[in-house]
């Protein structure tokens, strides 16, 4: 693992995914996160310890000590990480919570198939 925090692992294509990334992006403390975009041409998923899959279906996010978090979790990871998304990461602390929240990222999976994808600069 190198010497960010957190390794997150994000859909580059998906205009909605892409546009979140980019705001936790801009966090002063961004430094601390390694971003990768799972659409690069240079990403392999089996060497960071992923199902080549599933990371496509779901946004995965993995810590310095080698654990991997999915959904909803992943994003908990960021907010935790992030001090001015701290508020989010407090709020998000009750199970029922998550539970609301799950449903909802759930939902966004099975439409996100369906929204319009960025298009791949080809040079």
């Amino acid at each position: 693992m190198s010497d960010k925090e957190l390794k997150v692992f994000f859909d580059g294509g998906c205009r909605v995914c892409d546009r979140e990334i980019s705001i936790y992006q801009k966090s002063v403390a961004a430094h601390r996160i390694e971003f990768i975009d799972i659409t690069g041409t240079n990403f392999n998923a089996n060497l960071e310890g992923l199902d080549s899959k599933k990371v496509h279906e779901i946004f995965h996010v993995k810590n310095n000590r080698g654990q991997i978090f999915e959904g909803v979790l992943g994003f908990r990871e960021i907010w935790k990480t992030l001090p001015e998304w701290g508020w989010a990461y407090r709020l998000t602390r009750p199970i029922w919570i998550q539970g609301i929240m799950n449903v909802g990222y759930r939902f966004f999976l099975r439409i996100r198939p369906y929204l319009p994808r960025k298009k791949k600069c080809e040079i």
